[in-house]
């Protein structure tokens, strides 16, 4: 009996002993995880903002593609004019064999 008293306390004192390390790992493991979720959070808004980026990029280039604009520029600045398909001439070249 009296043995196994003895078992308990240095059981119990064991487990006293282990609990400030625990404790400091756990403090420890904490601020790591929160400059880990602070560093994907940035990560996170760097990649929705690059995201954004690139859909108003993407309405750039199909406002400076559209047939209207290019038609506009061809017209105003170039001065060129559309012509009717009846008045194009094609020219067929073939290719000669050796």
């Amino acid at each position: 009996m009296k043995r196994r008293l003895i078992h308990q306390r240095s059981l119990a004192f064991l487990l006293a002993l282990a609990v400030p390390p625990l404790f400091a790992l756990n403090v420890r493991q904490s601020f790591h995880f929160t400059a880990l979720r602070q560093e994907i959070d940035a990560i996170i808004a760097d990649h929705n903002e690059l995201i954004a980026e690139n859909t108003r990029l993407i309405v750039g280039i199909a406002a400076l593609e559209s047939p209207s604009r290019i038609r506009d520029i061809a017209q105003n600045q170039l001065k060129m004019n559309q012509i009717e398909s009846d008045k194009i001439d094609r020219v067929r070249l073939q290719r000669f064999s050796e």
